[in-house]
């Protein structure tokens, strides 16, 4: 048996010191990503119970509202003038619903990668029009002014229906955040040099803070905010809106500053692809991911 010197067991001692500390140092990155895993899958279940509970509420009450109006109707007790006023309320509770319903299918659709785009022409104005009635069940407290810097012909070759979810989400973040007596909301439509045609929604409300203007387009982002109590929605709206404009091939810009309102603009022209189909980046975390597997 060959006898080592002291130099030698030296050099052997720190050589296994070595190769123990860096099994210990993987170990530790091992357990950190351990750490951040099980951090996500906490937050997805807090934001699941959040998410849940607040859209039992964006359809709970408008159904609750249209259950109670339309049994008043049929209780035969009512004036025709108050059977009128009474049905007139349950077409905006459902309006209402039918918005909250249609973003839910929609982000459904692109979660899924099932959304496809639907091209065909139509005048902007119309849809101008046609979004701003989709929301008008909000809009009565609130001043809304449209001004047209383009011909009010204008057309455009995109897909309608995703061109209407866009403006109407954003008509109704506006409305949303902004004060019921005081509450300004203009939309402009213009074309710029570049030959886009250029939609603008202006708010003079509470406005976003330059801290949450960087994840104002993260899924159920108002939940993790604490806004959804004081200001209702689900927090799908603006990554619905994203993700549209980027399906359409447009661009998007977000300009607020907290008190002083928000501007979002929207840039599109006729589509000639069949643009990004999918709603969030691949490395996004799974929200409803399955909730059998373990914390550590």
């Amino acid at each position: 048996m060959t006898q080592l010197s002291d130099e030698q067991l030296l050099e052997e001692l720190k050589a296994r010191f070595a190769e123990k500390n860096e099994l210990l140092q993987e170990q530790k990155r091992f357990m950190a990503d351990l750490k951040v895993v099980n951090d996500k899958l906490l937050q997805s279940e807090r934001l699941k119970s959040q998410f849940l509970s607040n859209i039992k509420n964006e359809i709970n009450n408008p159904m609750t509202s249209i259950m109670g109006l339309l049994r008043l109707n049929l209780s035969g007790h009512l004036s025709p003038e108050a059977w009128v006023k009474n049905t007139k309320l349950v077409y905006q509770e459902a309006s209402a619903l039918n918005f909250q319903l249609r973003n839910l299918f929609m982000a459904a659709e692109l979660e899924a990668g099932d959304a496809q785009l639907e091209l065909g022409q139509f005048t902007c104005v119309e849809v101008i029009g046609e979004a701003i009635a989709m929301v008008q069940n909000q809009l009565n407290d609130c001043q809304v002014t449209c001004r047209v810097d383009a011909d009010v012909n204008e057309i455009l070759y995109s897909d309608r229906n995703k061109v209407l979810m866009i403006l109407s989400n954003l008509i109704s973040n506006a409305h949303k955040f902004s004060d019921p007596e005081t509450g300004e909301i203009e939309i402009e439509l213009s074309r710029n040099a570049e030959d886009h045609l250029v939609f603008v929604i202006r708010d003079n409300g509470v406005g976003i803070s330059d801290a949450d203007r960087a994840t104002i387009y993260d899924r159920f982002n108002q939940l993790e905010g604490g806004t959804t109590k004081t200001y209702g929605g689900h927090g799908l709206g603006l990554s619905i809106v994203h993700a549209l404009v980027d399906m359409l091939d447009g661009t998007m810009q977000i300009d607020s500053a907290l008190g002083e309102g928000t501007v979002a603009t929207v840039r599109l022209s006729s589509v000639t692809s069949e643009g990004n189909l999918s709603l969030f980046d691949e490395d996004d975390f799974e929200l409803f991911s399955d909730s059998s597997e373990e914390s550590f």
